[in-house]
């Protein structure tokens, strides 16, 4: 539905919008800087810390609503929150970055396939995993063409984190491309991976569907049809915010729709 809905707002485009959509629905971690990534560690790590703190409630749905009940667990409230929490984090990244589909649905089969069902390690597991996917994708396809010694890449970090600890020997493009460009889209892949694997994880366990994801249930595809609402029509009126909320807005009408029909059909 809000894939056609994103679809809608693209035929009113021109031509030089359309363009620049598209190239934005690829998903691309490229596009990171230091501001953007503020935002990426809040949300992720609050998302994160959420989802770990009811790593135990899941465990519980996982054995059914039933039992889960019976051991005291909220389940519609577990539940509930726990996908808008998700919604959170999918706009987020959407809003970002664009749509990245699949990290959310594979690193918590990889965990588990390394530790079992447990969601107090699969959990956390998914979180670290889908850091390290997307971080080995990101190196793999994105060293650049202009070489750069890792002694060399150490010491431009020391010298940013700590001025005057280190002697810069180093050209001022050297150090662009490693503190302006490299280093943020290697800190912003980790974060993306960990908050699409934990948050894939974290969906998989309260609905009991293991292939859901953000991707498949449509909140992603909410996320980006506000986002680009956003960049096309409504203009940025609140900012830097105006994005990631109306994509949160869209992630957040998809989650309520899918709750809605879950509801109706039992």
């Amino acid at each position: 539905l809000f894939t056609a809905g994103t679809m809608f707002l693209q035929y009113f485009a021109d031509d030089t919008q359309l363009s620049a959509v598209v190239f934005w629905t690829f998903g691309d971690v490229g596009r990171a800087t230091w501001q953007e990534l503020g935002i990426m560690a809040f949300v992720t790590l609050a998302g994160s810390l959420y989802f770990i703190a009811n790593r135990w409630n899941y465990n519980a749905i996982d054995a059914g609503d039933e039992t889960a009940k019976g051991l005291g667990v909220n389940v519609e409230a577990v539940r509930d929150i726990g996908m808008v929490v998700a919604a959170l984090l999918s706009a987020v990244i959407v809003s970002l970055l664009g749509v990245i589909g699949f990290v959310g649905l594979v690193c918590p089969h990889m965990v588990r396939r390394l530790i079992g069902d447990d969601q107090r390690y699969l959990i956390p597991g998914s979180c670290v995993m889908g850091g390290l996917l997307l971080l080995a994708i990101l190196t793999a396809v994105s060293v650049g063409a202009v070489p750069v010694p890792l002694s060399t890449v150490w010491s431009i970090l020391a010298h940013q984190l700590a001025p005057g600890l280190v002697t810069p020997d180093w050209t001022p493009g050297r150090e662009a491309i490693v503190w302006d460009i490299r280093f943020p889209r290697a800190l912003l892949a980790v974060l993306v991976g960990a908050g699409l694997g934990i948050t894939g994880a974290a969906l998989q366990a309260v609905t009991r569907n293991p292939l859901a994801d953000p991707h498949l249930l449509g909140i992603s595809s909410g996320g980006a049809f506000g986002a680009i609402a956003a960049l096309l029509h409504t203009g940025l009126f609140l900012g830097l915010l105006t994005v990631p909320l109306m994509a949160f807005g869209g992630s957040l009408a998809a989650t309520l729709f899918v709750l809605a029909i879950a509801r109706v059909t039992g």
